[in-house]
């Protein structure tokens, strides 16, 4: 049974009308992509033997990527694709000492360009006569782990997973600037 009918099998257990079910089909197929990645990133967390490292980068990366946003690719085939070339590199580096020195050092620098992403109004808690933007949270909760966290795992994960996304963030910014000009 290929992606498709899984997803048309599943829709029509809801009785809806058409709109409806194009966004339902949207969400179910984005809930089995996503989850296909992640457990993809789990694999190579398996083999790659570093296992703390990917239960801190993982959701921290996902987190990132739905407040911040970044560069898309056109196809879900080059998403996965990306996804695991950049895991699979972080992987990599973070068994390396000068990744780790490298990132102690960025690491503040990564939260004051937090102040610089642009924040979109669908990342916002509104809280009564208050508008809270998520990348604050963001920037209090990383500048916590900065200031507080003894462990190393922690920090490598959560850092590698905002200076990707990061990474990620102004890739796009910069191509958007060449589109626009």
């Amino acid at each position: 049974m290929n992606f498709k009918k899984i997803v048309n099998k599943l829709c029509s257990q809801f009785d809806s009308k058409a709109y409806d079910q194009d966004i339902l089909k949207y969400g179910l197929e984005v809930l089995i992509y996503n989850l296909f990645t992640i457990l993809i990133l789990i694999v190579l967390s398996i083999l790659f033997q570093n296992c703390g490292f990917g239960l801190y980068f993982i959701p921290t990366f996902c987190i990132l990527r739905i407040t911040l946003g970044g560069f898309h690719c056109k196809t879900i085939y080059g998403c996965t694709s990306l996804m695991v070339i950049i895991y699979s590199l972080t992987n990599i580096l973070s068994k390396e000492i000068f990744y780790h020195n490298l990132l102690k050092i960025a690491s503040p620098i990564l939260i004051i360009l937090l102040f610089i992403i642009k924040p979109c109004e669908e990342n916002t808690l509104h809280l009564k006569n208050y508008n809270i933007y998520y990348k604050y949270l963001l920037i209090i909760i990383f500048s916590l782990v900065l200031i507080i966290s003894k462990n190393k795992i922690l920090n490598l994960g959560m850092f590698s997973a905002l200076f990707v996304t990061e990474l990620m963030y102004y890739i796009k910014y910069i191509i958007n600037l060449k589109n626009y000009n």
